[in-house]
């Protein structure tokens, strides 16, 4: 007899076969039991009122007990359905249990699979995850930027690494160039040839398609992915910068113009690190502490004296966390305010460096001509690091004393500043500067 009604045309659900049990009508009670629904048919029903069901069934003459499903999670007609299916499989000479055993083993075979396989997702995680406390803070959030604003999104994210071809990178570059943001697409190159370097290194691959991905030069700016800045600041511009400049953010602005250093090192500054007429950078804000692998010594002007006077502990603190420095890119955000307003074109605040290591190298061309580099503390070669430890104080000072004097001339006028004359003997620049 079908065991199902006809209604019309159309077909219901199928009816429970006679001799078993309506699943709805067992109830719970104080302690787990065990029912017959129907022949070798099981149900386990806890003290919650979920039932397991359960098919018991002889063969080969051995005892198995498998697994149907759980009431409610599965109806009844569900139940019923595959009860019939095992139960026939049973009578043909096939063991539903040993069916399921093998189903399971392949589930585990593929789940073990899939969690091998490396995605580039799975790559850059552990990429970042291993390099964040080896390279510098910069270039670790360089990297964590790039691949979540261009690889990301892009079609490679949850492909295995090793179906990832060349053609799919310079895909993702050639997106990068037609939103024509050149520098970006050369900051990706460098953080892709990175990842699939480290790749190699570890195993997930066995060599990198990223291996020949390099930033390239171009004549044409849209497509230069190198691209070389040699903007210097006129007196004009930079007397015009130096008075729009306002409040801390402007005072730490200026302090890149006036002593050369890089934004963290000052915005970390703490009057502690100032003793004796000089200022110590510790080695953990120095972008160059892997090559130099020592402190900076940057000697205080007077116009250094007057942005840090009667400030006592961290010198730009932020206004919202006491006890931690404000963030660095206030100092740049204040430096482009002040610049827009005056209609500046095409002028950053790394520019003030370039600035002082250009005037600064005219001026000592041929007494001092290391002296710029020294200022900035640019890496110095791998020979000069290990044998030339003379940090060349006086010098440093005599360059930022003389820089000090042409900042007050250009942004004050015509005056004479009378410097202390300190630990620089003869030097013409020691004792009197025309400003």
């Amino acid at each position: 007899m079908s065991i199902y009604k006809k209604q019309g045309k159309n077909k219901t659900s199928p009816k429970l076969a006679p001799a078993m049990k309506n699943l709805k009508d067992i109830k719970p009670k104080q302690d787990r039991y065990e029912i017959k629904i129907d022949r070798g048919l099981y149900a386990r029903v806890s003290v919650s009122g979920t039932m397991s069901i359960v098919f018991k069934y002889q063969f080969n003459g051995r005892s198995r007990k498998l697994r149907i499903g759980r009431f409610p999670d599965m109806t009844q007609a569900q139940i019923q359905k595959r009860y019939f299916k095992v139960r026939g499989d049973v009578a043909t000479g096939i063991d539903p249990w040993l069916l399921a055993e093998q189903a399971k083993e392949q589930d585990r075979k593929e789940e073990l699979a899939r969690a091998s396989v490396v995605t580039v997702a799975r790559a850059a995680d552990a990429f970042l995850a291993d390099v964040e406390f080896t390279v510098a803070k910069k270039t670790f959030q360089g990297y964590r930027s790039v691949l979540k604003c261009h690889i990301e999104p892009s079609k490679i994210w949850h492909l295995p690494i090793e179906e990832v071809t060349y053609f799919d990178l310079t895909e993702i570059i050639a997106c990068i160039h037609a939103a024509k943001t050149p520098s970006a697409a050369g900051n990706t190159k460098r953080a892709l040839s990175r990842l699939f370097n480290w790749c190699v290194m570890t195993g997930f691959l066995k060599y990198s398609v990223a291996l020949h991905l390099h930033p390239q030069t171009s004549d044409d700016p849209v497509h230069n992915e190198k691209p070389t800045r040699t903007r210097t600041l006129s007196d004009r511009e930079i007397r015009a910068v130096w008075h729009e400049l306002e409040g801390p953010y402007g005072d730490a602005a200026k302090m890149v113009l006036l002593s050369g250093c890089r934004r963290p090192e000052i915005v970390g500054m703490h009057s502690d690190e100032i003793k004796d007429g000089w200022w110590t950078v510790p080695l953990a804000r120095i972008k160059t502490r892997k090559k130099s692998k020592r402190d900076f010594r940057v000697f205080m002007t007077p116009s250094l004296r007057e942005v840090v006077s009667k400030k006592e502990g961290l010198i730009f603190e932020s206004r919202t966390f006491k006890g931690q420095s404000f963030d660095e890119k206030r100092m740049s955000e204040e430096f482009k305010r002040a610049v827009d307003t005056l209609g500046i074109e095409d002028l950053r605040l790394y520019d003030c460096r370039r600035t002082l290591r250009t005037r600064v190298e005219k001026e000592f061309a041929r007494t001092m001509p290391y002296v710029g580099a020294l200022l900035l503390n640019h890496a110095q070669d791998a020979i000069s690091k290990v044998y030339n430890q003379y940090q060349y104080d006086a010098e440093k000072q005599e360059a930022l004393l003389w820089w000090d004097g042409e900042l007050r001339r250009i942004i004050h006028g015509d005056n004479v500043l009378n410097f202390p004359d300190t630990s620089l003997g003869n030097s013409r620049h020691a004792k009197k500067v025309s400003v």
